[in-house]
């Protein structure tokens, strides 16, 4: 059997615990000097980022504590030092909103809690996909992240009066929850929808414009594509698509219209074709690539994308590794690229 195989079989989570004790693995091991460096470096990119674990016990903290009555500066002063906690968090990253919705629930600030609802109700796949690790959690660290995000649902449900936004949210949240949560959650907080009133709900211009990521996914596996492009055409205007969120970019690789809407994104695609991208940027950019006319304004744009496709996506989601961020999504789709380097495995391993 392969040595440099056995060697990654045979890591154990305390000799994972710091630099050290993985060098003196690596060195015990008989790894040569090169693949040392190599998985060394890794390590340290992978520890780049706050402390998952630690994040979820502060949510878990939020969560549990008690609503003020009245404001002070003290209990001002105290909220707000779980926001400097999350700072550092990509602005992209589910648990970061977790907080700050979390936290406006409990300053009475409407509009905050307004717009805090709207990030976690627009968050998409990618965002679970590349913040979020489970592997890394423990049993008790997982289920301690879903009741404190229960209890904060429960919370904006006795806090809000538009009884919609709860129902949005687990309507989000029903994507990313493992099933045997699912049916607890969709019955506290009415997280079930008859095709009916998915209709009504999405014509509404307040609710189907703030939302269009989320109606997509839920009317995608409800009803006919005639259906959801109908969708898309009517709700994605000129004037939406002055304002869409760049993180809501993803549903272009669905729906690409032309005329003015598609000079406005033309217009907007530039974002993407700067070298400073973020890297949830990064993977919408993956996500629209294959509709040619992106494409080639890309091209236009910026050189780097003259390159085959499979190479420009192999750039991305090579850049999504380096980061140091969770790096299952990224490795997948490396293989299906065709991707066949051994080392890779390291990604995963550690």
């Amino acid at each position: 059997m392969d040595k440099e195989f056995l060697t990654l079989l045979n890591i154990s989570p305390e000799e994972l615990e710091s630099e050290k004790t993985f060098r003196k693995y690596l060195i015990e091991a008989g790894t040569n000097r090169n693949t040392r460096e190599y998985a060394l470096d890794i390590y340290r990119k992978k520890r780049v980022h706050s402390n998952q674990k630690k994040i979820i016990s502060k949510l878990v903290e939020l969560s549990i504590l008690e609503v003020p009555k009245t404001m002070t500066p003290e209990k001002y002063k105290k909220l707000y030092s779980y926001l400097k906690e999350v700072e550092e968090l990509d602005d992209d990253h589910p648990l970061k909103h977790f907080v700050n919705l979390s936290v406006a629930l409990r300053t009475d600030n409407e509009e905050w809690i307004r717009k805090a609802s709207l990030k976690i109700i627009n968050t998409s796949s990618l965002q679970y996909a590349i913040f979020i690790d489970p592997r890394k959690f423990t049993k008790k660290i997982y289920i301690q992240m879903v009741e404190a995000i229960f209890d904060t649902l429960k919370l904006t449900k006795s806090k809000v009066d538009d009884p919609m936004i709860t129902k949005m949210l687990v309507t989000r949240l029903i994507f990313f929850l493992p099933n045997k949560y699912k049916d607890r959650f969709k019955s506290e907080f009415n997280g079930n929808w008859s095709l009916n009133e998915l209709r009504e709900v999405v014509a509404n211009r307040k609710y189907g414009q703030s939302a269009i990521g989320l109606w997509f996914n839920v009317l995608e596996n409800r009803t006919t594509e005639a259906e959801v492009n109908r969708f898309l055409d009517r709700i994605l205007r000129v004037k939406t698509l002055k304002k869409l969120p760049l993180e809501e970019f993803w549903i272009l690789k669905h729906f690409y219209p032309g005329g003015d809407r598609r000079e406005v994104l033309e217009t907007r695609l530039a974002s993407f074709g700067k070298s400073n991208a973020s890297v949830h940027d990064n993977l919408i950019l993956n996500e629209i690539l294959d509709k040619e006319p992106i494409k080639k304004k890309l091209e236009e744009l910026n050189p780097n994308f003259k390159k085959p496709l499979f190479m420009v996506k192999r750039d991305i989601f090579q850049s999504v590794l380096q980061s140091g961020y969770p790096s299952q999504f990224a490795l997948y789709n490396l293989f299906l690229l065709g991707e066949k380097d051994p080392k890779l495995f390291w990604w995963f391993i550690l």
